[in-house]
């Protein structure tokens, strides 16, 4: 497996996504490997640090759904399908050691809250 260390958002990328993608590299403990709607692979944190998880994005929407209205979002995305993870309780244990990292997903409304110039995004 071909993991990328630098993700290079494409430029079709939705602003959702990339505020997302911005959030995920803010993982500090642990890491996280990201597969992308067009299969492209990307961990974010230490790859050799535990705890690890792995999470797929089979559709944009879903990063739009996670930042609107947080750990809801997250579930209408895992059901509609838009992502997908092979351990969720893994992906949760990143989570909660990334607390500061992901806390604004937590409870949504993350765009509205943040505005434009938040200083997060991709590059």
């Amino acid at each position: 497996m071909n993991l990328l260390r630098s993700f290079s958002a494409p430029a079709d990328m939705p602003l959702a996504a990339r505020f997302f993608i911005g959030l995920l590299r803010r993982i500090r403990i642990g890491h996280l490997v990201l597969v992308t709607p067009d299969g492209g692979r990307c961990v974010f944190g230490d790859p050799l640090a535990q705890p690890a998880a792995r999470l797929q994005i089979n559709d944009w929407r879903a990063c739009r759904a996670i930042l609107r209205v947080g750990d809801i979002g997250f579930a209408d995305a895992y059901r509609d399908q838009w992502l997908d993870t092979p351990d969720a309780a893994a992906l949760l244990r990143l989570a909660m050691r990334n607390e500061a990292a992901v806390a604004c997903t937590i409870d949504g409304d993350f765009i509205a809250r943040s505005g434009i110039t938040c200083g997060i995004g991709c590059g």
